[in-house]
Order: structure tokens, then sequence, then C-alpha cells
């Protein structure tokens, strides 16, 4: 399973408690929401309703706004997962509000996504 395009590349694994979903490239932000729209039609019928999404690896939105824009869309385009814990880069402001479940290190995401 993966996302088409030349700007996206995904890496997917499964894990008894979640899925993971690895997402590099430099999309502009438009492709961003193509790829949102995608995952969302992906995970509609997982029985694992948590989700580890990496963006760690993507090399563009660094605008403020265009994360608070990604942000918005990921969380509707998700709604349907229990519980979604995104890893950003560091240069992401991850103090605005809406951002509990937004972090910059894996184990703090796996440890709120699992509820260690």
């Amino acid at each position: 399973m993966g996302f088409a395009s030349q700007n996206i590349r995904t890496k997917w694994s499964q894990h008894d408690t979640h899925c993971a979903v690895q997402v590099s490239g430099a999309p502009a932000l438009h492709e961003f929401f193509s790829f949102l729209s995608w995952l969302s039609i992906q995970t509609e019928g997982w029985s694992v309703r948590r989700l580890l999404l990496d963006l760690r690896g993507v090399q563009s939105m660094h605008d403020r706004e265009d994360q608070r824009l990604a942000g918005d869309a990921l969380g509707l385009a998700l709604r349907h997962v229990d519980k979604v814990a995104s890893i950003v880069p560091g240069h992401v402001d991850t103090d605005q509000d809406g951002c509990d479940s937004v972090f910059t290190d894996e184990r703090g995401a796996l440890d709120w996504l699992l509820g260690n």
C-alpha cells in the first residue's frame, strides 16, 4: 500500500497495538491534502484504531500557517481513527492549540498513543 506521488513517499509498518506510517518528501500543501484524503480512505477499515504518523521526513511546509492548515486537515481526515500521534521535525511549533498529540520525539508519541 502506498501513495502515488513524486513528492511524497511512505513506509508502513503494522504492530499489534498500532500502525505506523513514515512520510517523507517535499510536498506542496495541496499534495499533502491529497495524501491525507488517500490516508483517510485507507484507514477506514482498519481493525487497529491507533496511528503513529512520522512526518519528520517532510522537507516542506516550514511556514507556521501551512503547518496549522496541515494539522487541521489531518485532524479532519483521520477523525475516524481513535488516536493519532504525529511526530514532526523539531522546528515545528507544537505549542499551538490542538497540538496535544503532536511530538518531536518518537518515544513521547508512542507513550501518548499507547497510554504508557
